[in-house]
């Protein structure tokens, strides 16, 4: 391992510094966005299970099988998925 001489690695403290600092940012924001997706998608499911709750159990429909669930399912992922 090369060894930097004690002047330079003082020369490079304020650049070192100022790369921590923005390293910390980043990485503060990068958590923000994951808690961030997660409260969103969480969010959905419960909004999707509520209103499938709804239509089972209220009468508003038929009721929703299980098979009715695939088929919705399915539906729903093709259309995601064509639309990236």
């Amino acid at each position: 391992m090369v060894k930097m001489p004690e002047s330079t690695i003082k020369n490079l403290a304020p650049e070192l510094s100022l790369f921590a600092e923005i390293s910390t940012l980043i990485e503060q924001a990068k958590a923000t966005v994951v808690a961030q997706a997660n409260h969103t998608a969480t969010m959905l499911y419960w909004k999707i299970g509520n209103v499938i709750n709804t239509a089972g159990f209220t009468g508003k429909t038929r009721g929703i099988r299980q098979a009715d669930c695939v088929v919705v399912s399915d539906t729903i992922t093709g259309k995601i998925w064509q639309n990236l």
